[in-house]
This record gives C-alpha cells, structure tokens and sequence, in this order.
C-alpha cells in the first residue's frame, strides 16, 4: 500500500497531469488530459481515504481564487448571460479543485518540483514538431505561417514555451546532475527558437527579456563565460540542424513586419489596421461597459454578449472587469498583489526570477484572458510554494 501511495508516484502523475495540459488543450483531444484529471482526483482522493487524512490544506492563492469562483457562480443571480456564466463557471471551479489536489500533493510529499518537469516534459513535442523532426496534425487548418504548436494557436504555444523557459531555469539554478542540467540548456536554446517561429510579439519579448534578466546578475564572471560559451555552441549546433528547414525566410519576415508594426504603433499612435489597435478597440469597449456596471459586473464571462463582439475581451482586466466588476478584479488581482508582497521578503537567491516571471504574467494579461487558463494557475500555485518555503519574518505570513 505505501508504494502503491509513494511520493514517487504522485510526482509522476504530477508530471503527466500538467504535461497533458500542454500536449491535449484542444476541444478533439482535451478528453485525454480530462481523464487524466479525473485519475489523478480519484487516486488521491482514495489515498485521503485510505490513510484517513481528510483535512485538506490551502493557502492565499487557493483562497482568493475559491472566493472569485464563489462570486463567479453568485453572477448567475444578476447576469443577463446565464448560459456564459455557467460554462465558464464550472470551468473554474474545475481549476479551483485542481488547484487544491495540487497544492496538497506537493505539501504532502514535498514534490514541486514534479510541477517544473511537466511543464518542460509537456513542451517536448512542440519543440520537436518545430525542428521537423515530429508531424501533428491538430485537426485545426490555418493560412498563417506562425507555428501554432499542439496548442493550434501561436500566441498560447508562446505562453506555454514561456512557462518551459522558467520551468527550465528554476531547475538549471537547483539540478546537480550534470547531464540534466545539459538538457535543461539545450531545452532553452530550442525553445527561444520555437517561440521565434510563432512569431509572438509577447512571446519573444518576455523569453528574451527574462533569460538576459536572469543572467544579468552573472555578468563579468566565470559563470556568465561558461553560460555564453555553452549557448554558443548550442546555437551553432541548432543552427546546423534547422537552417534548411521551418525557419524560413518567410517566417523571419513576418517577425520583422509586426516588431515594425508594434514600433510604429508606439511612434505614430495610429493602431489603424493593427493588432494592437483590433485590442485596443475591445478596451475602449470595456472601459464603457465597467462605467455602466462597475461594482459587481455583467455576470462572469459575458464580455462577448454585452460588448456586441461576439468575442473575449483580448485583456485579462478588462474581461474580468466587465464579467465580474470592481470586486471581482480585486479579488482576483489579489493574488499578484499578495505574491509580490511575499516575495519581497523572500530570501532565496533566485526569487528574482520568480519576481521577473510573475511581472511577466502581470503585463501578458493586457493582450490575454488568463483567469481561465488552468496552467497559468498553476505556474502561480507554483510560485505560491516557492516564496512560501523561503519567505522570512512574520510579515511574510498572509493566510
């Protein structure tokens, strides 16, 4: 019964679960990381059972997130949109349970790391279907050129990629073994790559932005040496197996026309015709919407019906705004306010990635709806750990 029940058990299951998370988001095969859910709810729960450890433990993540659910499913009482609220709803507290199972499973066995290694595990295939080496076929046909990964979209394959370049640091900064830590680098050298081809604005900012803000604190010193020669030669190896395949010609332009468009959106302040101005536009329609309903909202998920768009919001604080009001964005950004209170107090030397990460989390949620994206929950649920295991001073201590 013990090893039936084993730390060693859970951390693989941990790894499947948020693996599946990134290899099967979509609609034709989310089934399969749903089963994989609903496995690892049952084993767990049949562990709690077994052992008679009924008491669960959360912490300040899992507690605003279960109030922001809780005035989620209180919307159904004003909102206009029942069916939207509903739907998105259940999906979160789906996440909330999820949230909990794993909070509870890395306590217990003291496995987070199982949390990291999924994220670079379940990544794998991306990187491979970018070097050509791996065909998938997601069943969703696109025009673009932009990889759109097991994701079939290219800007949430970026997000998932950035979550793999944390994932791979924080391991790089802990890992001895040194064959680990030599797939760990070329992990970050392939990914960057990955990111590059889908062409994402965000993705290519934030994935260099916080690999040169992490290695900065090395420089002019033999470890800043020994990193810049084993990427180097990284490189040249990548570049020998990829320059006759997916990185075209084609793909290269298209990243210099949107870093032009987005350079010249920021110059000239026109957004006609843009990207930029197309979410701009959802903004401005928010920005109305909240000044109607400020307190409590439209009801969770309706930004798409009310605002007339028949689309989401494109932005994190507007759609949360409008579905669920000024309380409800409070509620939920509280859990970035409290994280970043924490981590001031935090003593451990590679808290500032985790500061850099969850900035970068912060600013991605003007071009992303992420109060619904169950990873995302997870790397902060992750972050949550982190800081908590190395926080100092009872000022540190929110509950």
């Amino acid at each position: 019964m013990f090893k039936l029940f084993s730390g060693k058990t859970f951390y693989l299951f941990i790894i499947v679960f948020v693996a599946s998370q990134i290899i099967f988001p979509l609609s034709n095969n989310v089934y399969i990381s749903n089963l994989i859910n609903i496995f690892l709810l049952i084993y767990f729960s049949s562990y709690l059972i077994i052992k008679k450890e009924i008491k669960l433990s959360y912490n300040y993540i899992i507690l605003a997130y279960g109030v922001f659910v809780l005035l989620a499913y209180m919307s159904f009482f004003w909102t206009d949109y029942m069916e939207d609220s509903q739907i998105i709803s259940f999906s979160l507290l789906v996440i909330l349970i999820d949230l909990i199972l794993i909070y509870n499973l890395i306590r217990k066995f003291n496995i987070s790391e199982s949390v990291l290694y999924g994220v670079v595990i379940g990544n794998i295939p991306n990187l491979l279907i970018a070097l050509g080496i791996f065909s998938y076929d997601t069943g969703y046909k696109y025009s673009m050129v932009r990889f759109v990964g097991t994701a079939a979209n290219p800007n949430i394959t970026a997000i998932f990629l950035l979550f793999s370049l944390f994932s791979s640091l924080m391991l790089l900064a802990n890992i001895k073994n040194s064959f680990v830590k030599a797939i760990l680098s070329m992990n970050l050298v392939l990914t960057i790559y990955t990111i590059a081809l889908t062409v994402s604005k965000k993705g290519i900012l934030f994935g260099v932005f916080m690999i040169l803000a992490y290695y900065s604190r090395y420089f002019f010193t033999k470890k800043f040496l020994i990193v810049i020669v084993s990427t180097l030669a990284l490189v040249v190896m990548l570049w020998g197996i990829i320059k006759d395949s997916a990185f075209t010609d084609q793909k290269f332009d298209l990243i210099i026309k949107r870093f032009d468009e987005f350079v010249y959106v920021v110059s000239s302040g026109n957004t006609a015709g843009t990207s930029t101005g197309y979410r701009l536009k959802f903004i401005s329609i928010g920005e109305d919407l909240i000044g109607d309903k400020p307190l409590l909202g439209y009801g969770v998920g309706s930004f798409s019906e009310v605002s007339g768009t028949g689309e989401y919001a494109h932005n994190n604080f507007i759609e949360v705004a409008v579905g669920l009001g000024i309380i409800g964005f409070f509620i939920y950004y509280s859990i970035y306010f409290v994280l970043f209170y924490k981590l001031y107090f935090c003593k451990n030397k590679e808290k500032y990635l985790v500061v850099i990460f969850v900035f970068i989390l912060l600013l991605m949620d003007a071009a992303l709806v992420s109060y619904s994206l169950k990873l995302l929950l997870i790397m902060l649920l992750y972050c949550y750990w982190f800081v908590d295991q190395h926080c100092e001073g009872k000022k540190c201590k929110v509950k």
